[in-house]
């Protein structure tokens, strides 16, 4: 895969867990996300690890959903080289399937 093809990540999520989206599943280690969707309540951050030790330090809630979510059009890039991730959180009582696609960018 290279930057320009189709990114996809699934994952069944129980309840408290997370999805976390980094770029490590992409070629280039790079990724925009344009699609959230999850079958139950979740919570959408960005986060960042500002100095690279491991811990991320940065986080910004990019959306909360009460109940099943599907969200399009967003641009929100990712990156295993800069330290960026989007991270997931089942909110739900139940396990929820999660899911975000996009596309692989140049790291």
């Amino acid at each position: 895969m290279a930057a320009g093809d189709f990114f996809a990540k699934t994952k069944s999520v129980s309840p408290g867990s997370v999805l976390i989206v980094d770029g490590t599943t992409s070629s280039t280690g790079a990724v925009e996300i344009h699609t959230v969707a999850s079958t139950g309540a979740i919570t959408a951050q960005t986060q960042v690890d500002s100095n690279g030790n491991g811990t991320f330090d940065i986080t910004l809630t990019v959306d909360e959903a009460a109940s099943a979510v599907h969200s399009q059009k967003n641009k929100i890039e990712v990156s295993k080289l800069d330290n960026i991730r989007l991270r997931i959180i089942n909110e739900d009582s139940a396990t929820n399937s999660i899911h975000a696609t996009g596309v692989e960018i140049s790291s």
